[in-house]
């Protein structure tokens, strides 16, 4: 965010779209934003008081970067002004050497699509699942994560009245219909109801409901399909495969596992199981 927009002293305007194609073009090439280690309000203070950010700023090696040129750095320096009107526009960003030196149309299709992987081997890429994940996940046109039937079609088995209405960044669970459970054979286990409640972002407590077949999905399946939607952080994904084994392997005494997060907890917060700041906990429904 711009250091204007974050003081308010005016609207948003391109000049802070400017600022943040310099911060786009750091985490491109870094990997990472700078002040990515700070939590957020010091990021603020970071950026309102010290000199703007370059390429070198998360660095964590001399020379890390070494392999960037004059012509990129000059760049990002050009966008990261903290006055606005120091910034160059997009007409006058188009017309800066880095840009100029673009390859072109003909190149790309020459360089990239000719010795990258043919369309077939991308779409057999794409429809692979890592084994062990329900493959159910998709998101709802109304922005809900949705897990759904391995049988149902586009259509879905159940209507959206039968879903809980819940946050953009949850999972409703959808029941198969009937006729899924016709075709299913009577050995089959029923699927197990779980609900994972932890805190987003925001820190807002969210319930995140989905269904585990026993024989059919694998805790660290699931796990990668939560993280992979956004809705849990990587770093929590090994003590949430564990401990969600945990609770399957021993359903018919456990119903509920607390756990601290690897991802822990915001500098001005405190550590607490029973208010799940820094902790989750998987549980059991009927």
């Amino acid at each position: 965010m711009a250091p204007e927009v974050m003081e308010q002293d005016h609207g948003y305007d391109f000049k802070a779209d400017i600022w943040s194609f310099g911060i786009t073009a750091i985490e491109m090439a870094s990997g990472t934003a700078p002040y990515h280690k700070y939590p957020p309000m010091k990021v603020l203070m970071l950026t309102l008081q010290n000199d703007p950010p370059n390429l070198d700023t998360g660095a964590e090696e001399k020379d890390q970067y070494k392999a960037y040129g004059k012509t990129f750095r000059k760049m990002i320096v050009d966008c990261l002004q903290k006055e606005p009107s120091k910034r160059p526009s997009a007409s006058e960003l188009l017309k800066h050497p880095f840009f100029k030196k673009a390859k072109d149309k003909k190149y790309l299709q020459q360089t990239l699509v000719a010795i990258g992987p043919s369309l077939e081997t991308r779409i057999q890429k794409a429809s692979k699942r890592q084994p062990g994940a329900s493959g159910r996940l998709h998101r709802k046109e109304t922005g809900e994560w949705v897990w759904s039937s391995e049988d149902e079609g586009e259509d879905g088995g159940s209507s959206d009245s039968d879903t809980d209405s819940r946050p953009m960044n949850t999972l409703a669970s959808m029941g198969s219909s009937g006729s899924d459970h016709e075709e299913s054979s009577e050995g089959d286990p029923s699927p197990v109801n779980l609900v994972l409640r932890m805190r987003n972002a925001k820190r807002e407590l969210n319930d995140i409901r989905f269904e585990y077949a026993v024989g059919k999905d694998s805790a660290e399946g699931i796990a990668t399909e939560l993280v992979g939607a956004g809705l849990v952080d990587s770093r929590d994904t090994s003590v949430i495969t564990n401990n969600l084994q945990k609770l399957i392997d021993s359903k018919e005494t456990l119903k509920v596992v607390t756990f601290p997060l690897s991802s822990g907890y915001s500098s001005n917060e405190t550590p607490d199981d029973k208010a799940l700041i820094g902790f989750a906990q998987i549980s059991i429904t009927d």
